[in-house]
């Protein structure tokens, strides 16, 4: 397993390392809906800084889409972060973005090169300073 999991008191942070292969991208969203602090969770940090594109199967990605737009029905206020460095994976988040987008998921998403701007996002969202 190439990504790890970190549940934080209100979201999840998932780092990936290596060469990103869908299926485990895929496998890591599945642990956070199977996980009963999903319902509660308010962010999702997603950090590829350390990750370069690799493989990605299309009917992996459908299935990510479609997870985040079928929950979205219920998590109706939340934020997603994507910490990306590599141009690849750049252009696969604004992919997934514009496809969830597309499906009608609601939700906010913004792209950032470095953790620390991703994190000041997400607690400005939050309303702590």
């Amino acid at each position: 397993m190439r990504y790890q999991c970190h549940w934080e008191p209100q979201g999840l942070m998932v780092r990936h390392r290596g060469a990103l292969d869908s299926s485990e991208a895929l496998e890591s969203k599945q642990s956070f809906y199977s996980n009963k602090r999903a319902a509660y969770a308010k962010y999702q940090i997603i950090d590829f800084s350390q990750a370069r594109a690799g493989e990605l199967i299309d009917a992996d990605f459908d299935t990510a889409c479609a997870m985040d737009v079928g929950a979205s029905a219920y998590m109706s206020h939340f934020l997603v972060a994507f910490v990306v460095t590599n141009v690849d994976i750049f252009t696969q988040a604004l992919s997934y973005i514009e496809r969830v987008k597309a499906g009608g998921c609601h939700w906010s998403f913004r792209l950032f090169t470095n953790l620390d701007d991703a994190r000041a996002w997400i607690m400005l969202e939050l309303g702590h300073s």
